[in-house]
């Protein structure tokens, strides 16, 4: 074995560490600024709104967090993971911001939740029309994920295969549920 065979693969390797920690840390960095934007739409809300629209402004901020906390619990624990950290991350994230995009369009809204009293309003159904794509990504990248880990574990790649579609599929039947009815 030549020095080339030896110092190849480390220098692969450490290529990836490093693309996977610059990843880690651009991801990092975007779940903080996502919590950031949602801490201040549930203090805005509590100043800026009244009523209804101040719950539901501050209900999807809690949704924003409690979607950015668990992506990045996964980014912080299995970060060097790669591909499968950072895919349900990313759809965990994109989630949340979702939920900000709405949140913000809550505020729009009268005290009565109903009547929209701003152009703010029409974020709201920004907000909407995201979730059903962002919802969409969250499953695939919880499914990306799972699949990789099963098709690591079993060395065969149709087992992880399977376990995607197992996950996927139902999500997709869920997004229309929640999304577009049945």
């Amino acid at each position: 074995m030549d020095a080339t065979e030896v110092v190849a693969p480390t220098t692969a390797m450490s290529a990836t560490a490093t693309t996977n920690a610059r990843a880690r840390r651009i991801l990092l960095g975007v779940i903080g600024a996502v919590a950031v934007a949602a801490v201040l739409l549930w203090l805005a809300a509590g100043v800026v709104s009244s009523g209804e629209a101040a719950s539901h402004a501050q209900l999807h901020a809690v949704s924003a967090l409690a979607m950015l906390g668990i992506g990045g619990a996964i980014v912080a624990r299995w970060g060097r993971a790669g591909l499968i950290a950072f895919a349900p991350a990313i759809g965990f994230t994109l989630f949340a911001t979702a939920q900000v995009v709405e949140g913000l369009g809550a505020l729009g809204y009268a005290p009565d939740n109903e009547t929209p009293e701003s152009g703010l309003a029409d974020l709201h159904d920004v907000g909407l029309a995201l979730t059903g794509p962002v919802l969409v990504a969250l499953f695939a990248g919880i499914a990306i994920s799972l699949g990789l880990v099963v098709a690591r574990r079993t060395a065969r790649r149709w087992a992880g295969v399977a376990v995607g579609f197992a996950i996927f599929v139902p999500g997709l039947l869920l997004v229309k549920i929640s999304v577009g009815g049945l």
